[in-house]
């Protein structure tokens, strides 16, 4: 009985674990010693987990790979990688790049972007924009020629764009892998009759 009762408690102490889910892993940061990484699944969901090399083998994990992972949470709520099991390599970087067949068709006439960051403009000028996120990370995008820009909810233009500008950016990958502004959008949204 008291076996029983031991047992019982100790498996509810034990962190809350989620099912295993195949994702592809969008990108990599190494950091504290293990690796940060950004999952997406097949809904176009995004997951950021961090990986511990003590517990996972992260040497061979890179952008581009598809591995079947589920996630686990510390004490402080940090995601934590539970399992992580390789399943493909992502195209060598000699060969060819293969074209996405995208089947959303509003993707083809309309491109939104499927990805959000935000942080401060570390580099801007007529055809990239580099913004350096709270983690320290800098990530770099084209501007597009469709690229839309907003200052305070409003419509405005690329030339507003000043460095150390908190900014917000909607991207999405072009067919050949690199990264593509649809929408830039810093300041307040004013509620209506406010004035500026």
């Amino acid at each position: 009985m008291r076996v029983g009762l031991a047992a019982l408690l100790f498996a509810s102490n034990l962190p809350a674990q989620a099912p295993e889910q195949r994702c592809e892993v969008i990108e990599r940061v190494d950091l504290n010693g293990g690796a940060d990484l950004l999952f997406r699944d097949r809904n176009f969901r995004l997951y950021r987990c961090f990986g511990d090399p003590r517990t996972l083998d992260l040497s061979t994990i890179r952008a581009g790979d598809v591995v079947d992972w589920s996630p686990g949470f510390d004490s402080s709520g940090s995601c934590r990688i539970a399992t992580l099991r390789f399943v493909g390599r992502a195209s060598e970087a000699g060969r060819r790049p293969r074209i996405k067949l995208d089947l959303n068709p509003l993707n083809t006439l309309i491109r939104r972007g499927n990805v959000m960051y935000g942080g401060v403009i570390a580099y801007v000028d007529g055809e990239q924009l580099e913004v350096r996120n709270s983690r320290g990370e800098r990530i770099r995008a084209l501007l597009r020629d469709d690229t839309h820009y907003f200052q305070d909810g409003l419509p405005s233009a690329r030339r507003e764009l000043v460095l150390n500008q908190v900014v917000s950016i909607r991207a999405g990958r072009s067919l050949d892998g690199r990264l593509e502004v649809f929408y830039v959008m810093w300041g307040d949204i004013l509620r209506p009759g406010e004035e500026r």
